[in-house]
């Protein structure tokens, strides 16, 4: 599943363009204990746009800082909850919205 380090991966969300973001001088893919990232990496921390994909299904699209989600993204939860928003310092921070799937339940603000 997430082993083949998201080589043929397609976003879910428009946070990304993977054709772009293999082009980057700062491409890099990492391995993690229950996750993969693929995206850019400053001295090795993540920095940029990237793609991290966990063992349970979740998966974080958007902009990273100092190896930590920061700015814009989309992410999936394991149980399928959708949040598209801003993110600072690693969480979901700001303006957002997030959905819940059983329900199918918005919240947006």
């Amino acid at each position: 599943m997430i082993i083949n380090m998201l080589e043929d991966y397609v976003p879910e969300s428009q946070e990304v363009d993977m054709e772009m973001i293999k082009k980057s001088a700062n491409f890099r893919k990492k391995r993690y204990v229950d996750a993969v990232f693929v995206g850019e990496c400053v001295e090795k921390n993540r920095n940029g746009k990237g793609v991290m994909r966990y063992r349970t299904g979740r998966v974080y699209e958007g902009d990273w800082l100092n190896d930590l989600r920061h700015g814009h993204g989309y992410e999936r939860y394991a149980n399928n909850n959708v949040y598209f928003g801003s993110f600072e310092t690693g969480k979901a921070h700001g303006q957002g919205h997030y959905t819940w799937n059983h329900s199918g339940e918005i919240y947006d603000g």
